[in-house]
């Protein structure tokens, strides 16, 4: 009974932490990566000003093009889309990448990748673990 008391306490104590400021930030995340899901169809010029809402105040989406960058960084590792240089590339390459993998490894990637970008947008204020557990949850109870 003690452990169940412990986990229940952990819980509690990290719903206490989530504010709207990282909600909102997840939801942004959410709706780049939910728009890059579509380019990986079908690939567009300008894939960067596709994935970001143009409903967005300019601000944030100067700070949702950089946490894009710094997020593709660090996911593309494994694609072979390391030598490339600018953002768009790189997203074209990944998009490249992840349309030849199973749809749930590349749900797993996109998920990562809206964890990632949340992070960024949200000055690293957490760990990993709990980004990736709010990017789940919202994306689990939100229709986007």
């Amino acid at each position: 009974m003690a452990f169940c008391s412990k986990v229940g306490g952990k819980i509690r104590s990290w719903f206490k932490r989530l504010d709207e400021y990282l909600l909102n930030n997840t939801k942004t995340a959410i709706t780049a990566v939910s728009r890059f899901k579509v380019i990986i169809d079908s690939p567009v010029v300008d894939i960067l000003t596709t994935m970001i809402p143009g409903s967005l105040d300019d601000k944030i989406k100067e700070a949702l093009r950089k946490a894009v960058n710094l997020s593709i960084d660090r996911l593309i590792v494994l694609s072979g889309c390391n030598d490339l240089v600018t953002t768009q590339d790189k997203l074209l390459c990944y998009a490249n990448f992840l349309s030849g993998l199973p749809k749930e490894v590349r749900d797993a990637q996109l998920f990562k990748f809206a964890s990632l970008i949340t992070k960024e947008l949200d000055e690293s204020r957490f760990d990993q673990k709990e980004y990736d557990l709010v990017t789940q949850s919202v994306y689990t109870t939100e229709t986007f």
